[in-house]
C-alpha cells in the first residue's frame, strides 16, 4: 500500500493452486478487489493475463521488440 504494507492477494506469485484463478471466488472480497485493481490496470496499459494466474502478465505485443541484452541491462 502507500505506506509500504504488503497487502493480502489471492495467493503466492508463482503459485499454481486454485488459489491462482481469475475466478476469485475462493478469496475474500478485500482480496479479490485488490487483485481485480492489478488486473485492470495491467490491462489498460498494454498487457494481458493468463486466466490460471492471477499474477502473470505479458506485453500483447511483446513479439514486436528485440530482447535486451544483459550488458545493455549493465549499462
Amino acid at each position: 500500500d502507500k505506506d509500504g504494507k504488503i497487502l493480502e492477494m489471492p495467493s503466492d506469485h508463482d503459485e499454481f493452486s486454485k488459489k491462482a484463478d481469475e475466478d476469485f471466488s475462493d478469496v475474500p472480497k478485500e482480496v479479490a478487489k485488490r487483485a481485480r485493481i492489478l488486473r485492470n490496470a495491467m490491462f489498460s496499459t498494454g498487457f494481458s493475463g493468463v486466466p490460471d494466474e492471477w499474477w502473470h502478465y505479458d506485453l500483447r505485443d511483446w513479439g514486436n521488440y528485440e530482447p535486451i541484452g544483459a550488458k545493455v541491462l549493465r549499462d
